[in-house]
């Protein structure tokens, strides 16, 4: 508390990102801290989508099945979500600092391991090693923001790190195919190894914003063990699942967008990206979104308008889906700047949660997440009439049981930062 006040106090005689910032950065400045959030928060997302476009031909190279290829994509997701579990409530006890710089390490040693891999199964193992890695700087993310922001800014540097976020699916495949038309695949590792060792000198030069008397105590069983008493607080556990629900859609129609555009409407794989890059290009609106409408509103109402308006754009997908690219891309690109705009607000309502465990609600969120993204990727593979029917039911469903279950229970628990 004494931090934050005698920031405060200096507030005014900063100007610009600066500002935002109750604990000082002296080697990497504000500018630098977003820059780090912004590399840990997207790791997850390039090491993912550029890997995507190389796909294809390791089969080949590997003289392996595909099969045995999408362990290397399974693999890395559930190493991922593990990351999210264990690294949080670990950096509550030793600091955010060691658990950047492990992390970083980890994810650049996986990308060069993968780099030279000379068989599947190393580089199956390499991508646990890189996911590992990403997921323990992911969820940094989070708890940093309300280590090192002021209340009242967090919203907003959340939102320019998620407008980052929505974008990096946009840039990874584009990456990933570029670097293919001139260069092995192995290279498009050792372009995201050069990101690892980017976020690693950044983590060396962060100041540490968890001090030492603020830290668990304990064992490190007992920092995991945080999870659990976070868990139970029933005004973040709930809030927690209202929001991330919203990921379950927008994994959905990742994991059918191509094939609603190239096999339902006939549209080649370049105009299936140049679509797939303006839906999160509108998208990128969302954080934005959030903070002029929070300007304007509490966060009770903000939440009931945004889940009320993801409902109806579930409801114009199953009207209008069908109608053509143009239609569907409308009513999905509503949608997904809907989804984004919840994000920063989301995240900055859980932390007002609870007064420390930083690092243990980040990783339960953002395991959430992760967890209800799966269940929206295999759902929409479930035997529906096709898969515009299928991504409209799970939007309108999703989202209306989110509004439901938010109406009911902003009357049953008290969630704080909402008013």
């Amino acid at each position: 508390m004494a931090r934050n006040e005698q920031a405060h106090g200096t507030k005014a005689r900063k100007t610009g990102i600066t500002s935002w910032v109750c604990v000082e950065q002296p080697r990497i400045g504000g500018g630098g801290l977003i820059a780090l959030m912004v590399l840990a928060t997207i790791f997850g997302s390039i090491a993912s989508d550029m890997y995507t476009p190389a796909v294809p031909e390791l089969p080949t190279y590997f003289n392996t099945t595909e099969g045995v290829i999408s362990i290397t994509i399974t693999a890395f997701w559930a190493a991922y979500a593990i990351g999210f579990l264990i690294f949080g409530p670990i950096s509550d006890k030793f600091g955010r600092r060691p658990v950047l710089i492990c992390g970083s390490t980890l994810f650049m040693v996986g990308c060069f391991l993968c780099s030279i891999a000379p068989t599947v199964g190393t580089l199956v193992v390499a991508r646990v090693i890189q996911a590992l890695g990403a997921g323990s700087i992911d969820t940094m993310c989070t708890a940093l923001a309300k280590d090192c922001f002021h209340e009242d800014r967090r919203e907003q540097a959340l939102s320019v790190v998620q407008t980052m976020f929505v974008i990096s699916p946009i840039i990874g495949p584009l990456l990933g195919g570029f670097i293919l038309l001139v260069l092995p695949w192995h290279f498009i590792f050792v372009f995201q190894g050069l990101a690892g060792i980017a976020c690693l000198v950044l983590s060396i030069l962060f100041k540490e914003t968890l001090p030492q008397g603020e830290r668990l105590t304990g064992s490190i069983s007992h920092a995991l063990g945080r999870l659990v008493v976070v868990g139970r607080n029933s005004g973040f556990a709930l809030f927690m699942l209202v929001m991330a629900m919203i990921n379950l859609p927008f994994m959905a129609y990742l994991g059918a967008g191509s094939y609603i555009y190239v096999d339902i409407f006939g549209l080649t794989e370049q105009e299936y990206t140049y679509f797939f890059a303006t839906s999160a290009l509108a998208a990128a609106l969302g954080p934005s979104l959030s903070v002029f409408m929070l300007k304007r509103m509490n966060g009770r109402r903000y939440a009931g308008t945004q889940l009320a308006a993801a409902t109806l754009a579930g409801a114009l997908m199953l009207a209008i889906g069908h109608v053509g690219p143009f239609a569907f891309w409308a009513a999905f690109a509503l949608f997904a700047i809907l989804e984004a705009s919840m994000r920063p607000f989301a995240a900055s309502v859980l932390l007002e949660q609870q007064d420390g465990d930083a690092g243990s609600v980040s990783s339960l969120y953002n395991f959430a997440c992760s967890m209800l993204g799966v269940v929206g990727s295999a759902a929409i593979m479930l035997p529906w009439p096709d898969y515009i029917w299928g991504l409209g039911i799970l939007m309108a469903g999703a989202e209306g049981a989110m509004l439901v279950l938010w109406l009911v229970l902003q009357h049953r628990v008290t969630v704080r930062g909402i008013d």
